[in-house]
């Protein structure tokens, strides 16, 4: 249970793809009095896509709870996905992933990303978008890319998802959608709303909601 002077934080995950398997991943778990979210989008088609994406996912999680990663430390993460990186692409068939790691602790919240899924952060008078400075590529798999730290208070509600979602929905109506209900029913509502969009889904989609605090 996370020591705050508010109600400890909520999350949900949705995920949504045009195809039978999805190639987008979203994970959140607990460790110690935080939290840590990770979202990826594999890219490159075939099985070495959602492979890549499972490994990232996967690789956050050992690290953190077998390797002992600091999640207090923006900078353990830029180099966690580093690591990462050229892990992906030394497996035999795995391809690219984008990928965001993430931690919420009593304090704030800090992570790095790389690649073009994206994480923002709405309070009750702000929208702020923590991967403004990530460099879309080369991606996490190419033994190139280049993840870039961001750091944050604690506070409001938490969007982390795959383009499919970015790209096809405007920030303020992600916002409004983020804000209105409980994480479960707004995660699902996003991909609701991406649903009643299109005919058919543009792209794969993966979305995780947190409610950090009252706001």
């Amino acid at each position: 249970m996370l020591a705050l002077n508010h109600p400890p934080p909520q999350f949900a995950t949705a995920a949504a793809s045009f195809r039978e398997g999805t190639e987008d991943r979203a994970l959140v778990f607990p460790v110690g009095d935080g939290w840590v979210v990770c979202v990826a989008d594999g890219t490159g088609g075939a099985s070495g896509a959602a492979l890549a994406a499972e490994m990232f996912v996967a690789g956050v999680r050992r690290a953190v709870e077998e390797r002992g990663l600091d999640i207090r430390e923006p900078d353990a993460f830029v180099a966690l996905l580093e690591d990462l990186d050229h892990q992906i692409k030394r497996h035999p068939t795995a391809s690219e992933t984008t990928g965001i790691a993430l931690a919420l602790t009593p304090a704030s919240l800090a992570g790095a990303s790389a690649g073009d899924s994206r994480a923002w952060l709405f309070t009750a008078d702000s929208a702020i978008e923590l991967t403004a400075d990530q460099v879309r590529k080369p991606r996490v798999g190419t033994g190139g890319a280049l993840p870039r730290s961001f750091a944050a208070a604690a506070t409001g509600t938490l969007v982390v998802g795959t383009d499919g979602l970015f790209d096809n929905v405007a920030i303020a109506d992600i916002a409004a959608i983020a804000r209105a209900g409980p994480p479960a029913a707004a995660a699902e509502a996003l991909v609701r709303d991406l649903r009643g969009r299109f005919r058919a889904l543009p792209d794969d989609v993966a979305v995780v909601v947190g409610r950090l605090d009252g706001v």
